[in-house]
């Protein structure tokens, strides 16, 4: 048998060894360039304090609502309770916007050393409950003022966090 390799057969098999001997080349002479992800911006540290307020008022109208004696009010209560948890739960869908909430949910841009801030014990009686809820009308009434114009989410954030504190203004005039 005569194995005699055809003109054809040899031009192609050195046309594909020169291309690859080529492709090789400017592999090893040109620089591979990676896109690095940026991780997304944190969400703005007034919205994570706002929700970690509500979540505080929350316990508190529970530990008031479950105390013994049973408070004289706790109808009452209890309806405030269930707009405070309402209020929560817009914040959070708030911060379901920002795309750094959504990757690292447990943490907050007012972390230090990567341990979160302490949260404020809940309050436990009326009067704490009352200061509470004034201090949480305050900082929501302050973020909303200061809030930056240019900001992303400002045209749902604003008047979300406005709307929260002149709620929980009313909210003080009940419990005084």
């Amino acid at each position: 048998m005569n194995r005699t390799i055809s003109r054809r057969t040899l031009l192609s098999r050195s046309v594909l060894l020169v291309g690859a001997a080529a492709g090789a080349g400017l592999g090893l002479t040109r620089g591979i360039h990676h896109k690095v992800a940026v991780p997304p911006p944190s969400p703005p540290a007034a919205l994570v304090t706002a929700l970690a307020a509500q979540a505080t008022l929350v316990a508190g109208y529970d530990a008031v609502l479950s105390a013994n004696p049973p408070v004289a009010n706790a109808a009452k209560l209890t309806n405030l309770r269930g707009q405070v948890a309402s209020q929560r739960d817009a914040l959070a869908a708030a911060l379901d916007r920002y795309p750094g909430w959504r990757l690292h949910p447990s943490t907050s841009p007012a972390a230090v050393d990567g341990q979160p801030p302490a949260t404020p014990p809940a309050p436990a009686d009326s009067a704490a409950l009352l200061t509470a809820t004034r201090n949480a009308a305050d900082a929501l009434t302050v973020s909303c003022r200061d809030w930056p114009q240019g900001e992303s989410q400002a045209a749902t954030v604003v008047p979300l966090l406005g709307s929260i504190g002149a709620s929980l203004t009313t909210h003080i005039v009940v419990l005084a």
